[in-house]
């Protein structure tokens, strides 16, 4: 989906994408394949590259697929975790290292998502690089309270006559959500700061050394 928004710019006849493509376009010509620039669904290589540019210009992949290149100059990560692999994070951690973090000098790395529970990835990451200088942890709880931290992502103020109702309608909305979602969500997925179940039967942890 992603790069099917990149690929639109590049190539859309539109208005607001003409001085970005005249700027740095073309990106694409009918034909390009056959001299080796491929316009697939999951990689593109644009038109203007030179042939000493090996590796594509973009590509997108599931987190523990193989990556094709020998050089990333970016790597954005997004939603690298879900709830059907949390039990998997040494298996990411360890894609990541082996896969994605050897390949390049200079590569800057983003990783963007939300928290699923104790003991997922983005824990990890934070336990491991969190004390590094190259290491920026942004985190963006929904609320500080029953304040909402962004008031537009949970109600439209279109709604509401005043401010004053506008933001006791994003307060009660995400009220709301809370109570649906159940604590354990809202403090993972909302908070970003999962609460250890120390009711439990068996840690993150254990279910890890267990696996072998």
């Amino acid at each position: 989906r992603v790069l099917g928004f990149i690929k639109d710019r590049m190539t859309a006849l539109e208005p607001e994408w003409a001085d970005y493509q005249a700027k740095f376009g073309p990106f694409y010509i009918q034909g390009q394949e056959d001299d080796n620039k491929p316009w697939t669904q999951n990689y593109v290589t644009v038109y203007r590259a030179s042939h000493a540019e090996r590796d594509r210009t973009i590509q997108c992949r599931a987190i523990v697929s193989r990556a094709y290149g020998s050089r990333i100059d970016t790597l954005i990560g997004d939603d690298i975790q879900s709830r059907q692999t949390y039990t998997q994070t040494e298996k990411i951690m360890e894609h990541l290292r082996q896969t994605y973090f050897t390949r390049g000098k200079r590569q800057t790395s983003v990783f963007v998502g939300n928290r699923i529970g104790p003991g997922d990835v983005y824990e990890k990451m934070i336990e491991e690089f969190g004390t590094e200088s190259w290491f920026h942890l942004v985190q963006l709880p929904a609320a500080i309270g029953t304040t909402p931290t962004v008031p537009e992502a949970w109600a439209d103020r279109a709604d509401y006559d005043t401010e004053e109702e506008f933001l006791l309608g994003a307060v009660d909305n995400l009220a709301q959500i809370r109570k649906q979602v159940g604590e354990d969500v809202w403090w993972s997925s909302y908070q970003q700061n999962p609460r250890i179940n120390t009711l439990a039967s068996f840690s993150i942890d254990m279910l890890e050394r267990a696996k072998d």
